[in-house]
């Protein structure tokens, strides 16, 4: 947890359906990534941020038990992993989700814990990267560099990028003549979806948002390598948050965009945009992608095996 958490504020909650919170006190710190990081992305311009509001992050993804608890159903393709995260959710799904988590019994026993100004929502990018860095300024919470035994994603070693492609739902995401996500999707600011950057493949560098610092490398496959895994089964970051670094990437509430550097307090994403923002990185992304300032960009609309959510709670204004 956050080290200044407010005394009157509970340091952590769980809700009847079983998801852990923990709180996050506001704070300042550096989003975004250094131009000197290996593998970095244009988009990932640095600015000091300041977040004012304590917020609540549930320390796991959600997963498909909580998800069908809610809405009944279940639309995830890896099922046979008792804790797995849900995926193939869209960004829609996840507002919905989040709506009837904002309802009845849900609401009720929420309000009551902590006060009627409570509800349950998505973070924002800035409160997502805050929560994930925990403290820590290095390009992962656990330190500079991934070997592979840190998350469910894949590492890389030294060597040309393998020709392993995607074939499903989530394949290709280009950096450079346009980052592409999914399947056949054009998305704003000139950024083909669905045309390259095939996760856990390589990110094909280029011009606009592309690759920084550094050529392809191979991918190789870890523990949960082939799909989703537990959730939890990693160590927690220094705030005791799980599954930062990999399994599904995480819907934000952030349309995405270029940041603002004249908006460094409490920001927002872009006022516009068909395209939102997650973060993460997935089961199907090589380490690099992974990384604390790593951002993805899909269409509201997509559901892919490597999309899930984390539910946070905000006072409302």
């Amino acid at each position: 947890m956050n080290d200044g958490a407010n005394e009157k504020t509970p340091e952590r909650w769980a809700n009847s359906l079983g998801m852990q919170f923990l709180a996050v006190a506001p704070g300042t710190f550096e989003m975004g990534s250094p131009r000197t990081e290996p593998r970095r992305f244009a988009d990932e311009t640095p600015r000091r941020t300041t977040l004012t509001q304590l917020f609540y992050l549930s320390k796991f993804p959600t997963t498909q038990a909580e998800w069908r608890a809610v809405v009944g159903t279940n639309p995830s393709k890896n099922r046979g992993v008792k804790r797995a995260p849900v995926e193939r959710v869209s960004w829609i799904d996840c507002v919905d989700f989040i709506e009837k988590l904002n309802s009845d019994e849900y609401l009720l026993e929420l309000t009551t814990f902590l006060g009627p100004e409570w509800r349950y929502g998505l973070p924002t990018e800035a409160q997502w990267e805050f929560a994930c860095r925990a403290g820590t300024t290095t390009a992962y919470s656990f330190g500079e560099t991934a070997t592979g035994v840190e998350g469910a994603f894949g590492r890389f070693v030294g060597g040309s990028r393998d020709g392993e492609g995607e074939g499903d739902e989530g394949a290709g995401r280009t950096e450079g003549a346009g980052r592409t996500e999914g399947a056949g999707r054009t998305g704003g600011g000139g950024r083909a979806e669905g045309v390259g950057r095939a996760e856990g493949v390589g990110r094909a560098g280029g011009g606009g948002g592309g690759v920084e610092n550094g050529g392809g490398r191979e991918r190789v496959a870890t523990v949960g390598g082939e799909t989703t895994c537990d959730v939890g089964l990693f160590a927690p970051n220094p705030w005791g948050f799980c599954d930062m670094h990999g399994n599904v990437c995480e819907w934000t509430v952030d349309r995405y965009g270029e940041y603002d550097p004249a908006r460094n307090v409490d920001p927002i994403g872009a006022s516009s945009g068909a395209e939102r923002v997650a973060r993460g990185g997935s089961w199907r992304s090589p380490a690099e992608n992974c990384r604390s300032a790593s951002r993805f960009n899909f269409l509201a609309t997509y559901r892919g095996d490597n999309c899930g959510l984390r539910v946070g709670i905000f006072r409302r204004n």
